[in-house]
């Protein structure tokens, strides 16, 4: 059975961006109690600002994979590029992330489980960004 390849942004994309600023700020709130959330902490490649993208998170045994959902050109992702790493909070852990590379589907596939294979599409997830991860200290 063929796989899904990487599509262009769909039309509806702007209104997931409004509704997101909405949202978002609720799921910060509550992303370290949901076991497949993280937060990712990033600078503006262009303000500077420290921004915090709850966003969907698979651990691999190197790192973590992002899934694409808004696709390639979601902010996070241009600022992950830019600054080359950032920090990831997940499941009450803090990670230093580098290395960021765009994934494809076939690819990225193999580090999910079957339901994450199943749900990854449907919310729009047709590749990924996978970051290494290194543990931070506990403060």
């Amino acid at each position: 059975m063929p796989t899904a390849a990487p599509t262009a942004a769909a039309p509806h994309r702007p209104v997931f961006r409004r509704l997101a600023r909405v949202i978002n700020p609720a799921v910060l709130r509550v992303a370290r109690f949901i076991p497949f959330y993280a937060v990712l902490e990033h600078r503006g490649r262009r303000s500077g600002r420290l921004h915090r993208t709850p966003l969907a998170a698979v651990r691999t045994r190197d790192g973590f994979l992002l899934p694409l959902a808004f696709g390639e050109r979601a902010n996070w992702v241009a600022n992950l590029r830019h600054q080359g790493g950032a920090n990831v909070e997940w499941r009450g852990r803090r990670f230093a992330v580098a290395d960021p590379r765009v994934v494809a589907w076939d690819e990225g596939k193999a580090e999910l489980s079957a339901i994450e294979r199943r749900l990854a599409p449907v919310f729009g997830a047709r590749s990924f960004v996978h970051v290494s991860a290194r543990p931070q200290p506990r403060a």
